[in-house]
This record gives structure tokens, sequence and C-alpha cells, in this order.
């Protein structure tokens, strides 16, 4: 239905990529009794590992796996909250596509994800703590207005730094760099 908010993730189904921890969050969230439905877009060696453990905590009315797919733009545009749990990351091209659908994002402090995951457009929490996913869920289910701002201020921050011209910008700078030493 469309008032319900529809949280997302976009990556392969590899143990590096932490499904467990946001079931887990999720299950927690369904006992609450908060309503929201979950997109997971990607596919991989885990899937019916997933299915299961979907089963297990009762989320299948909750929970789609949509599998790879072409349009991922397309299911941003229809999603309310980016959730992203993963062991490392570099700058990660998911939660950069997230931000330039609007969405407020919600991943784990690892590798450089911090770097672009800030308290104005989102939460980073622990790698593989659910409680701590939960809460910040939670928050943003129940505070769908500020959610809605951090969203917008993750599409400004894509705006401001990562538009083609910036990102051609930054790397001549680097080259130059470079080629002075």
């Amino acid at each position: 239905p469309n008032h319900t908010p529809v949280l997302i993730s976009v990556a392969n189904l590899v143990p590096y990529k932490d499904y467990f921890t946001i079931l887990k969050a999720l299950k927690e969230i369904k006992e609450t009794g908060q309503d929201f439905y979950y997109l997971i877009l990607g596919d991989g060696p885990m899937r019916s590992e997933l299915e299961a453990t979907i089963q297990k905590y009762d989320l299948k009315d909750n929970t789609r796996i949509v599998g790879n797919v072409e349009n991922v733009s397309d299911y941003l545009k229809i999603s309310d909250i980016f959730v992203h749990s993963s062991k490392g990351e570099g700058c990660s091209n998911a939660i950069l596509e997230a931000m330039a659908a609007g969405l407020p994002i919600i991943a784990s402090n690892t590798g450089g994800t911090s770097e672009i995951v800030t308290k104005d457009n989102g939460f980073l929490f622990e790698y593989q703590n659910a409680e701590e996913l939960q809460k910040q869920l939670s928050w943003c289910l129940e505070n769908k207005e500020k959610c809605k701002k951090q969203g917008e201020n993750s599409l400004n921050a894509i705006k401001k730094h990562f538009t083609i011209s910036r990102m051609m910008e930054n790397y001549y700078k680097i080259i130059s760099q470079i080629s002075n030493k």
C-alpha cells in the first residue's frame, strides 16, 4: 500500500553484504508493530539461505528478494529508506545511487562509508549490530518528515560533490599532484 514505508537494499547476496543483520533488525521492528516493506535487489549464492531466514523470522509478507534488475533507479524511486550493511566498502556505488534518488541512508560504519553518509543524510551503525540498526530504522519509520529531510540532504550532497564535472576536477587534481612529484 502507498502508506507503507518501503526499505530497500541493493547488493549481491553474499556473506560480505550482511543481510542477516538487516533481517534480524526487521524481525524486531515487525514485532513492535511498525509497518514496512523491504525490497532486496541483487542475487547470489546466499539467496536460499536468506529466503529461509525470511521465513524463519516471519518476514515473508514484508520482504521480497527481487533479484538482479536493470532498472535499479525505478525501485529506488518508489522507496523511502536505503539500508546497507556491509563488512567493508570503498565509496559504495549503491549508496551513491540511493543518495541520487533522494533517499536517507542507514549503513554500516565500515570503510569509506562515513565519508558519504553523515548525520545530515542518514545514520551509521556498527557492523553486525542489529539492535543499533533496529533503533535507527525505527526512528526513521516514526519520524517520516525528518527522515525525508535526510533524503533531500542526500540528493543535495550528490549535486554538490558528485557531479561529473566535480569528479573530473578532482581526478585532474590528483593527476596533477602525482605528475608534479
